[in-house]
């Protein structure tokens, strides 16, 4: 069992990390991690009308305005 935590273990940390390069990318673009700046999600032949992060701007520092309100 032990093992197996620390697999889980690494797994996290190298999610948290990736998360993080992502969120540090869009910064310095100045885009929302989430969109990738668009606005909106396109998935597979769905269009989605706005990215629920960024309330469809598309902007870091409106995505950071959500996500803190989120954690709130």
């Amino acid at each position: 069992m032990e093992i197996f935590n620390k697999i889980t273990n690494k797994i996290s940390e190298w999610n948290a990390t990736q998360l993080e390069k992502k969120i540090n990318t869009n910064r310095d673009k100045g885009t929302c991690p989430d969109c990738s700046g668009r606005g909106f999600f396109v998935m597979d032949a769905f269009l989605d009308p706005t990215c629920p992060s960024c309330n469809g701007t598309g902007s870091f520092s409106d995505w950071v305005e959500t996500t803190q309100q989120q954690l709130e």
